[in-house]
């Protein structure tokens, strides 16, 4: 992947300059094609789980290859040998040649998770794979899960 130029106007993250824009048709089947999967493996591991609270992913297209992907980080981080097979399926699904170009993102105001075809990010650090990240998932799990208590314990109840 190559980088874009700071103050280059492109509009949407793209990873090259030479990247044709995505079509709605091609974003819908790259959706559909990894949240079957996802779910599948959502419904056989976690049976009991709230569906919104295993891994899914956004589904807003927004003209870019990024895809945002969703999930309650309590339920992972008892259960981090399952994330890192969330992460896995998720890489492998990117590394098809039709799905090279996209990435899939947590954005976390501390620091976010970024899985591309090649790469694992975890805050600044970088993996090859999901399974070489298990120490810093851990942490980054524990660490979302603080941020994630203390965002509803500052959040007014709501008025009856």
């Amino acid at each position: 992947m190559g980088t874009v130029p700071v103050g280059a106007d492109i509009g949407v993250w793209i990873s090259s300059t030479s990247e044709a824009k995505p079509t709605s048709a091609e974003f819908q089947q790259f959706y559909e094609g990894l949240s079957k999967p996802l779910r599948e493996l959502g419904r056989q591991r976690l049976p009991n789980v709230d569906f919104l609270k295993i891994a899914y992913l956004g589904g807003d297209f927004l003209g870019d290859r990024t895809e945002v992907l969703l999930f309650d980080a309590a339920v992972y981080a008892g259960h981090v040998e399952l994330f890192i097979e969330v992460l896995e399926l998720v890489q492998r699904y990117l590394q098809a040649p039709e799905h090279r170009q996209y990435r899939l993102a947590y954005f976390s105001p501390s620091a976010s998770l970024l899985i591309y075809p090649d790469a694992v990010f975890v805050g600044p650090r970088r993996f090859a794979r999901p399974g070489d990240a298990r120490e810093a998932l851990v942490a980054w799990l524990e660490q979302i899960v603080a941020e994630e208590r203390a965002a509803r314990a500052a959040t007014p109840p709501a008025a009856p």
